[in-house]
């Protein structure tokens, strides 16, 4: 019954899919620059896959293992366990699944707070009334004096900013959803949002309320916070801000609900809250004075000081994990260990994941599948306390719904070298373990500061000299012995075999032309084991153009590997009247562990490699992959800042450069250019022999780039002593402005070149190339342009529902479809294509076909296909307003959706042909009837699955349930006829198929049944309708076909098929599933490989003839999963397609013997005994025991296994004898390798 609907869904795919690709004057007065609060360990991990791409490009590879996939009608939602191979640093926590594991579940929405919370009450940078920045430069006095508070006594500057909460940053949003991740911040109107990059997402953001709406191109809602039942769940950090006001401010929202376009479908989604803390980091600083002072009677005195000054940041949070998510006939639960973690007490492990659906059998949530999750701890101590150890995932396993386990996965990690305990200063400048003893985390480095030796004159100038020193004691350089301390190297997996990962330190070049190391790791090496332990398959990897090891690294020199110290110079406690005391120049300067600009880029890749190697060994050399990707910088965001102050009474503005001043807020803000690089620019590939035998060239432009200026300014110390006016002295908190610009865009392949070369003939070599035009609303392709070798092009067009402006009231279904797709923001689906062809000189161009979609006007749902008919003529693509439209001429009707229900098809037709109509069940999620030519209102089916049956559980002929004793259905609206009704029935212990025709007069008419009854159909007659039943989240449980001819499908407790029936219950098809030793395991990490797979087949023979049996086999790792495309099934069609021709081919035929007669008794008088017999095939043929005495049957010649069953409620224990073997006793019994043949002493089968 399925096969118009998967064609017609091909049909629409194919029309509607299009991709390209085939982010006071005390010293102390000046604060130290503080680190970046993190989220709780759980998002921050999250977090990191979001920005830290893991790809080749930034010397990475993808590690996850499948956990379970959501499927709905409507929505996906992968679980999936991730592993971040990128180093781990000293302060990183284990999320609940094992030290830079991440559990993927849909999503989450993340902030990081730049200076202060955006929507602090006061002075928020939603809430803050500070002058529009585009205005400083015109600035009048008296409106900088209300800008920056003056006091008219005395003069501020910037000092009420400072010493206050003023935030004049926006903070930074970042999102991860089923279908792309992203950035945003508020713009300078407080309320819209702008994405980096540029996404076809819709932002509906009520920060107040804990509320964000975020829905994708498909119209998919990912609600975030607060969900439509106002179930709140959120993320709180603790933190302090400049003025020393506490607050604790939401930095991560949980996904709520994921919400399906047409609003039919929800995945909802619970979680537990955990309070706790953990220790975060150190920072160190060393605060120096350089003092000259005069008092009017003693010689001038100089002094130094240097004061050390240590903290530890804890951070206390809130971590949310999830609890449950709840879907359409299932859920999933995630149980937490009830035992303390060994690392922070606060925290608790993943313990178990469960799957439940829906049973229609219990009619209660079962289990379906378990996954088990084992730790243990990497200890440095040998017995450490939380303060070293950090938890570890040692194995998953996976169980069936009874817990039994069927396969697993086992982990082994780098222990040569242990990570130290998280207060451990030993630490490169990225944070990563170095293994050297640093009592400090300054990096030991000489320094010349400024001695003064007079006090300023006229026009405030003074004196000073050069005195150099030494700070610091630490080294902050990596060391590749520790880098790699407890990273994972190994994955064994459950079919044997395993793969080993090989690390190196990331490198880049310093400015002197060394080769430099930078923080984190990079992948050298991935070997995979197969089941024997031999090397499978071996991939390299050298980085660097030419291979010379070189990455580009994404961080600024300088302020790394210096620790750009924090310095300012300011006059204090000066009065130019020495009669009333004394004056003196303090030159302070402030050394900080935590540099001023970020030792990383934005995105968390310290180096990335626009050149990278791949070298694939198998057996020998097999040749290599070239790499290019795109590369572009991350910048300094902020522009020269704006110095204001007051010279001679005028307001004076000067610019100072970004190296001599040191940001109030954590760190400079850095533009972030991750979405403008990482593309593949080239690919080359070459054979053993160094001939190149391929190559791909793209190009990508930019199709939005975006500049917001002006969005944020920072305020800063300045290094060097003000200018003052003669007669005033200045404040040591006077600072500059800087402001600064935030760029966004997109890029996208916009031509790919592809060449494959064949040598020595090069004639034979081959060009293609494509180019693709994007729609600037939605993103999505608009034109793609196909150049084959001959030079002919393929032009293919797509228009998108933002194409067409709908103002007011439509008139036109067209137009009112298209508009409500624009209103819930579903602006991905193509409503036109249309593709054109033109000869190698391009003339003749001409119109291949044309696809025109309507949509329904009240449901995001397609209505009428229209398909271009072409008549040599030209075409022309449809116009659409509200109150007209114009379309090709010859434009036909090709596919009408009649009618949905619940978001599901209910009734389509063919243009010109009749209607096909569609029943669904188990809560609208599967079809269970399909009736060709018949309308919908002429249709009634009803299974009795859903909630309707009312007898005991397995008493029902296709599924669980029937319905006993009065039942009656009136049906209404239906055209007069002549209709079918057909019902199972039950008599006695048997089920008997009744149909009759009856006739409706009126429009109505009325079932009643007063039995026992099973799929109770009604329909014309001269339609066919064929049903099915369902065990939601498994498969179909029976298909009974149009001619009533009934199969059903009988699964493992891993819900893999493993028998199909007939419909007297006869097994016609037994599947085996063998996997080897569970202790060993092995498949490609991201990656699904098929296990070896066997099936007996018996070769076909003409009639008096037998054909012997041929097993088989469908060895391991021929198929690999591709997407729409699992290895199960790939397997299935190899076994369908080539099974039976193997056996055919490598089989014999042999004269079929005669059958034997053979002898079944029954001593015990109990009716209902059965004996299966089971050839090699997997073929089965069952017979019945007489209630007492013997009968004899003829069985052919052969070897089977027998199964004896009693009768349904026998539980009496019997003796079973076959032939001379010794005898069995139990309720059932069963014989193997029984040998049915003239001489043979298995031939008679007995119970007493």
């Amino acid at each position: 019954m399925k096969n118009l609907i998967i064609a017609i869904t091909l049909l629409i795919l194919s029309v509607l899919k299009i991709n390209a690709q085939t982010v006071a004057p005390d010293p102390s007065a000046i604060p130290a620059v503080q680190p970046v609060m993190p989220g709780s360990p759980q998002t921050a991990t999250l977090g990191k896959f979001g920005t830290y791409e893991v790809t080749m490009f930034n010397g990475l590879t993808n590690i996850s293992i499948p956990i379970y996939t959501i499927k709905t009608n409507k929505l996906e939602l992968p679980i999936q366990l991730k592993y971040h191979p990128s180093g781990i640093k000293v302060t990183d926590v284990a999320t609940w699944v094992g030290l830079e594991w991440a559990l993927e579940t849909g999503g989450v929405l993340r902030r990081t707070v730049a200076g202060a919370p955006d929507e602090l009450p006061v002075g928020g940078y939603l809430s803050n009334t500070i002058v529009p920045f585009t205005e400083f430069d015109t600035l009048t006095v008296n409106d900088y004096l209300k800008l920056v508070a003056f006091d008219t006594q005395q003069m501020q500057d910037w000092g009420g900013w400072i010493g206050s909460n003023n935030d004049g940053q926006p903070d930074m949003f970042s999102y991860s959803l089923n279908s792309s991740n992203g950035s945003f911040f508020f713009n300078k109107d407080k309320t819209t949002t702008t994405t980096m990059p540029s996404d076809a997402v819709k932002i509906v953001p009520n920060i107040a309320s804990n509320k964000f709406d975020i829905i994708d191109a498909k119209g998919v809602l990912y609600r975030f916070g607060t969900s439509s039942s106002n179930i709140t769940c959120f993320e709180n950090t603790t933190m302090t801000l400049r003025g020393g006001l506490p607050v604790r401010p939401t930095t991560a929202w949980m996904l709520m609900e994921m919400i399906s376009a047409d609003k039919t479908d929800t995945i909802k989604f619970q979680y537990t809250a955990h309070q706790y803390t953990t220790f975060f980091d150190y920072s160190d600083q060393i605060t120096t004075s350089e003092g000259y002072k005069e008092n009017g009677s003693t010689p001038p005195s100089l002094w130094t000081t240097k004061t050390p000054a240590q903290a530890g940041n804890e951070y206390a949070g809130q971590e949310q994990t999830l609890k449950e998510i709840d879907f359409k006939n299932g859920k999933v639960l995630f149980d937490t260990s009830m035992v303390a973690r060994q690392d922070f007490a606060y925290l608790r492990s993943l313990n178990k994941i469960r799957v439940l659906r829906y049973d229609p059998s219990s009619r209660l949530y079962q289990p379906l599948k378990n996954v088990q999750f084992y730790y243990n701890y990497f200890d440095p101590g040998g017995g450490g306390t939380g303060v070293s150890k950090r938890m570890r995932l040692d194995s998953v396993q996976f169980q069936d719904a009874l817990t039994n386990k069927v396969e697993a996965y086992r982990f082994a990690y780098n222990t040569f070298s242990q990570l130290p305990g998280y207060s451990s200063r030993s630490r490169d400048y990225w944070g990563y373990y170095n293994g050297r003893p640093n009592t400090d985390l300054i990096p030991k480095m000489a320094v010349v500061r400024q001695r003064f030796t007079a006090l300023p004159g006229a026009g405030g100038l003074e004196s000073a000299i050069a005195f150099p020193d030494t700070v610091g004691s630490a080294n902050r350089y990596p060391d590749p012995n520790y880098s790699r301390a407890n990273m994972l190297t190994r994955i064994y997996y459950p079919t044997g075999g395993f793969t080993e990962f090989i690390y190196e330190n990331n490198q880049y070049q310093g400015t002197d032309g060394l080769s430099k190391l930078a923080g984190g790791l990079r992948i050298r090496q991935i070997t995979s084991f197969d089941r024997d332990n031999h090397v499978a398959f071996t991939k390299r990897y050298k980085y660097g153009y030419n291979e010379n090891g070189y990455g580009a690294p994404n961080f600024t020199m300088p302020a790394c590997v210096t620790c750009l110290p924090v310095q300012g110079n300011y006059i204090t406690n000066y009065s130019e009247s020495t009669n009333a005391g004394y004056a003196y120049l303090n030159s302070v300067y402030v050394y900080s562990s935590n540099a001023t600009i970020p030792p990383t880029s934005l995105n968390g890749s310290p180096v990335s490699y626009p050149y990278v190697t791949e070298y694939i060994d198998s057996l020998g050399k097999s040749g290599k992959n070239v790499y290019q990707f795109e590369y572009v910088a991350d910048a300094f965001g902020v522009s020269p800042g704006k110095f204001y102050q007051f010279v001679n009474g005028q307001l004076m503005i000067t610019t100072v450069p970004v190296q001599n001043i040191i940001p109030l807020s954590p760190q400079y803000y850095m533009q972030d250019y991750s979405w403008k690089r990482g593309k593949l620019v080239e690919k080359d590939v070459y054979d053993k022999d160094n001939n190149l035998k391929y190559k791909l060239i793209n190009n990508y432009t930019l199709i939005r780039d975006t500049t917001l200026y002006q969005v944020g300014f920072q305020a800063f110390y300045k290094i060097k002593p003000l200018i003052y006016e003669p007669g005033t002295w200045g404040n040591p908190q006077q600072c500059p402005h800087f402001s600064y610009n935030i760029e966004t865009g997109l890029e996208k392949l916009t031509s790919s070149h592809e060449y494959v070369y064949n040598d020595p003939d090069t004639s034979k070599n081959v060009h293609t190339y494509k180019t693709f035009s994007y729609d600037p609303k939605n993103f999505e392709v608009s034109k793609s342009v196909f150049y084959n070798s001959a030079g002919e092009k393929l032009i293919s067009n797509y228009t998108y529902p933002l194409n067409y402006t709908i103002n007011g009231a439509p008139n036109t279904v067209l137009a009112a479809g298209i508009q409500n797709l624009q209103n819930n923001h579903i602006i991905t689906p193509v409503i036109e294509t249309y593709a054109q062809k033109t000869k190698a000189d391009g003339s003749n161009l001409r119109p291949v076909y044309a696809v025109l979609t309507s949509y329904k006007s009240n449901i995001p749902l397609p209505d009428t296909v229209y398909l271009w008919k072409s008549l040599g003529v030209p075409f022309t693509p449809a116009t659409i307003t509200a109150s007209a439209i114009s379309k090709d001429l010859n434009y036909e009707k090709k596919i009408v959706y009649d009618s949905y229900a619940a978001g599901n098809i209910t009734q389509q037709h063919l243009a010109n042909g009749s209607n096909t109509s569609y029943v669904w069940g188990y809560n609208n999620a599967y079809p269970i009837a399909e009736i060709k030519n018949a309308a919908v209102k002429n249709v009634y089916f009803e299974n009795f699955e859903s909630g309707n049956g009312n007898s005991t559980a397995g008493d029902g002929k296709t599924g669980y349930y029937s319905h006993t004793g009065a039942f009656s259905k009136t049906l209404t609206g239906l055209d007069n006829g002549s209709y079918t009704l057909s019902w199972w029935e039950k008599s006695g212990s048997a089920w008997v198929y009744n149909t009759t025709t009856v006739a409706v007069t009126g429009q109505i008419y009325t079932i009643s049944k007063n039995t026992q009854i099973d799929d109770l159909c009604f329909f014309p007659v001269n339609a066919q309708m064929s049903t099915d039943t369902f065990d939601p989240l498994i498969g179909p449980k029976s298909s009974l076909d149009a001619k009533s001819q009934l199969t059903s499908f009988v699964y493992d407790g891993y819900q893999r098929l493993t028998s199909i029936k007939d419909k007297d219950g006869n097994i016609v098809k037994n599947y085996a599933y063998n996997y080897t030793n569970q202790s060993t395991f092995g498949q490609q990490p991201g990656y699904g490989y098929n296990i070896e797979t066997s099936a007996t087949f018996q070769r076909a023979c003409g009639p008096g003839y037998t054909g012997s049996f041929y097993v088989y086999t469908v060895p391991y790792g021929r198929y690999i999963s591709m997407p729409g495309l699992d290895v199960q099934t790939q397997v299935a069609m190899d076994l369908g397609t080539n099974g039976q021709n193997a056996a055919n081919a490598n089989g014999t035929c042999t004269v079929t013997p005669a059958p034997v007669t053979f002898p079944l008794t029954n001593s015990t008088g109990i009716a209902g005994f059965t004996a299966v017999f089971s050839d090699q095939a997997g073929n089965n043929t069952t017979y019945n025991f007489p209630t007492s005495g013997t009968i004899t049957v003829q069985i052919p010649q052969g070897t089977y296994s027998i199964n004896i069953a009693p009768a349904p409620g026998n539980f009496a224990v019997h003796t079973f004898r076959l032939g001379s073997r010794p005898p069995s006793t139990g309720v059932g019994g069963g014989f193997s390798s029984v040998v049915i043949s003239p001489s043979s002493t298995d031939n008679s089968l007995s119970i007493q």
